[in-house]
């Protein structure tokens, strides 16, 4: 009796499975247009409606194609066509990001807004005040004309070295979350975002 009714389980449990399960299958490969050995393209991803972010830690080159530094990093936005096709829009970059910042660790998008960690950038929101890998985090807003352009630069109100504020970040509406695993008082900071806020 045990074993028909451990059969009639499994039976159950499979049906219920394939019912549920679906097959995916790639639609398109996406790949940064500059991209370089070593650039950690496809590290953190994030997509919303008809855009998607792809963060690219490694990168050494800023949005101009210049070199910035081992490391700096950057993000890819994406943006699906009406034939469903990802065509690449944007790519960005912190507007102070330097060498070892590894902006594009972590990314989140939602609407006409995005953000990017760089768990190891040194400065405060001004560019000053250094305190090693206290990280940051920056915000960027499309305008209407679909570029996408950096709002603000936010870091955590107790930084200090080595927190690693953005190593995670999140955003929703009017929300944003901006992780910082390492630290010490706290292990997440809540930064309340408002639209076009500078």
């Amino acid at each position: 009796m045990k074993t028909k009714r451990l059969l009639l389980n499994i039976i159950l449990v499979m049906s219920v499975v394939s019912v549920y399960s679906q097959d995916f299958t790639e639609k398109t490969k996406l790949v940064a247009p500059d991209r370089s050995p070593g650039d950690q393209f496809g590290n953190a991803v994030s997509i919303s409606d008809n855009f998607a972010i792809i963060g690219a830690y490694f990168d050494g080159e800023n949005v101009e194609g210049q070199n910035v530094g081992v490391n700096a990093g950057s993000a890819y936005i994406f943006e699906r066509d009406e034939s469903g096709n990802w065509n690449k829009g944007q790519k960005i970059s912190g507007s102070d990001v330097t060498n070892g910042d590894n902006f594009g660790y972590s990314v989140a998008i939602s609407g006409n807004y995005t953000i990017v960690g760089a768990y190891q950038e040194d400065h405060d929101a001004q560019g000053q005040n250094t305190a090693y890998n206290a990280g940051s985090a920056y915000f960027f807003e499309r305008d209407s004309s679909g570029k996408w352009n950096q709002v603000q630069k936010i870091v955590a109100s107790d930084r200090a070295v080595e927190d690693y504020f953005g190593f995670s970040v999140g955003i929703s509406g009017n929300y944003a979350f901006v992780g910082a695993f390492l630290d010490q008082l706290k292990s997440l900071n809540e930064t309340v975002r408002e639209p076009g806020m500078k």
